[in-house]
């Protein structure tokens, strides 16, 4: 997902559209997302209202269509060993 990326840009006041292959990994990406978001608050670093208006800014999607209109794309690649040797 990039959940780290689409955080900074969502905070920075950018529209984010997350794409992922499933639902799953959107779920899971958004939830880690989330918990980021939750500890920096506990810290203090970042207030409740700008968490919420990030996570309002984020969109999660399946389907690469909704990238037609994007002024940038930034592509995150997994960190997985065993995916990147699989091709």
């Amino acid at each position: 997902m990039g959940s780290g990326i689409a955080q900074v840009a969502a905070l920075a006041g950018l529209r984010v559209i997350v794409i992922d292959v499933t639902e799953a990994a959107l779920d899971s990406g958004f939830t880690a997302l989330k918990g980021s978001l939750d500890r920096l608050i506990a810290k203090g670093k970042l207030d409740a209202a700008a968490s919420d208006a990030a996570l309002a800014r984020i969109e999660t999607s399946t389907d690469y269509q909704r990238l037609g209109a994007a002024g940038l794309i930034i592509e995150a690649a997994t960190e997985s060993l065993k995916r990147r040797s699989a091709n």
